[in-house]
């Protein structure tokens, strides 16, 4: 009975995470939970709205860079693919060195999905770190011959 009551504690619940990502306290500890799920914990959570409310996190300016971070590597992990729409803009981020870092962290994350045509608008992007992930993953075609 006790390990029953345990292993229900312990199991992964993604409305709950969908919840806490809403708010400041709990939003970094629930989005590192997510790289410790199990197989089927994390199939759950790809099936779940868990990879809009992390994409949502990424996006948003007014959170901390730190979290936004781990945001877009969750997506990398959750192999969150339809989110990838929505990362596009970040690549063009360069105002000041956290904006750069995000930037960065996008076309890696866009890379890591192979999210091509999203990575497109970092073929332009000022950091050349952004611009090689573009590039290596093809988004500009023939023309980058």
């Amino acid at each position: 009975m006790l390990f029953a009551s345990l292993v229900i504690l312990l199991s992964f619940d993604p409305t709950a995470t969908v919840r806490a990502l809403k708010h400041d306290e709990a939003r970094e500890g629930s989005l590192v939970q997510l790289f410790s799920l199990d197989y089927l914990s994390l199939k759950k959570a790809r099936t779940a709205m868990v990879g809009e409310a992390v994409a949502r996190v990424a996006v948003d300016p007014r959170l901390p860079v730190r979290e936004r971070i781990i945001a877009l590597r969750a997506i990398s992990h959750l192999q969150a693919r339809s989110q990838a729409a929505g990362l596009s803009a970040l690549l063009l981020l360069n105002a000041k060195g956290s904006d750069v870092a995000i930037a960065r962290e996008a076309a890696r994350t866009l890379f890591r999905l192979g999210a091509r045509h999203e990575l497109l608008p970092g073929l332009g992007a000022e950091d050349p770190a952004v611009r090689a992930y573009a590039a290596r993953s093809g988004a500009g075609g023939v023309a980058l011959c």
